[in-house]
């Protein structure tokens, strides 16, 4: 069977078991609540993620024995420390774990991937080699995070993830058709969720979605390729999961400047800010898709370049673009806000 097959599968699954996911949801009165910092109203059913991580898994595990049954040994950590983030953020789901628990699942699942391989080798031409893993792993654990932190608004962290996983599997065609065909599969899995996550979403990820989701994005991509590939990997994938990496970034100096707990949730993400300055739900999702897809786009472009100079100058200057974003994102806000603060003096 052709990739494109499990591609069109794994979304056929995932858009079957989420409306199952809902009713369930519903009989059990498991929702997202409405009040505090969230921006929806009414009560949505959460642990959408179910839906499109099942379906992953189980097209996944049926691609690879096709493939190659060996490969599956080679893909057991990733299974594995996937689906103990994902139990955990279920756990959290239904009976709101506490982050210390959370923090130690995602220790456990980074630590059994980056144990069997799943590093960074070099970062241009420096070779990383003791410094491999334990940059990994701080990656792992910081994106991660970073799409928690991020699935606030409809759409937004499974359409990011949805671009970037396409994006992999373009990178990873020429590297690793393993690879390359579990990524797109990971995209038809998040289309079949985004049919009903989309503004006005009917259903959400949930916490055990979003933390699979970074840890599938921090994690793929560490697979060994080429040494052509292995080249600017780092800042390649970097620059692709760099919108929620500057938003958690950004929220960690917020709070830190504020005398807050870097736990503590707020309403001045970038998505929360671009809401606050009169763009609608599709208005912000327009403007962030836009930014991600300028990134995949910049990703794609660099790596067919010949030259190694010329691609680290298209990655700098994609760096360049999304740190001017958010530069003129946090301008625009802080200007709308002291505004605001002297017309009600």
């Amino acid at each position: 069977m052709k990739t494109s097959m499990y591609i069109v599968l794994s979304f056929a699954i995932s858009a079957v078991i989420v409306p199952v996911v809902i009713k369930i949801c519903n009989k059990f009165n498991i929702f997202d609540t409405a009040g505090g910092r969230k921006i929806h109203k009414g009560n949505i059913p959460r642990m959408g993620g179910i839906g499109f991580v099942l379906s992953f898994l189980i097209v996944s595990i049926v691609y690879v024995f096709t493939k190659e049954v060996t490969n599956m040994q080679r893909l057991l950590p990733l299974l594995s420390g996937g689906l103990i983030i994902f139990c955990f953020g279920i756990l959290d789901d239904i009976i709101t774990l506490k982050a210390r628990y959370k923090l130690v699942a995602q220790i456990l699942a980074a630590f059994i991937v980056v144990f069997f391989g799943f590093t960074f080798t070099s970062f241009g031409p420096i070779q990383l080699g003791l410094l491999g893993p334990a940059i990994s792993f701080i990656w792992i654990l910081g994106v991660v995070n970073s799409f928690n932190l991020i699935d606030g608004l409809d759409g937004l962290c499974g359409g990011l993830s949805f671009f970037i996983m396409l994006t992999y599997g373009i990178l990873f065609f020429t590297n690793s058709h393993l690879i390359s065909g579990l990524c797109l599969i990971f995209a038809g899995a998040l289309a079949g969720f985004l049919v009903y996550n989309k503004p006005k979403a009917k259903i959400f990820m949930g916490d055990g979605g979003s933390q699979f989701l970074g840890f599938m994005v921090a994690v793929l991509p560490l697979y060994s390729t080429n040494t052509t590939f292995e080249y600017n990997k780092m800042p390649i994938v970097f620059l692709l999961a760099s919108l929620p990496i500057y938003d958690t970034i950004a929220a960690i100096w917020r709070r830190i400047r504020d005398k807050q707990k870097i736990m503590h949730g707020d309403k001045a993400h970038t998505h929360h800010k671009l809401l606050k300055m009169g763009y609608s739900t599709w208005g912000v999702l327009t403007i962030l898709y836009s930014i991600q897809l300028f990134l995949c786009i910049t990703c794609i472009i660099s790596a067919t370049i010949d030259s190694r100079y010329r691609e680290s100058i298209i990655l700098i200057c994609g760096l360049i673009g999304i740190t001017l974003f958010f530069a003129i994102i946090h301008y625009t806000y802080t200007n709308m806000c002291r505004m605001q603060k002297k017309s009600d003096e």
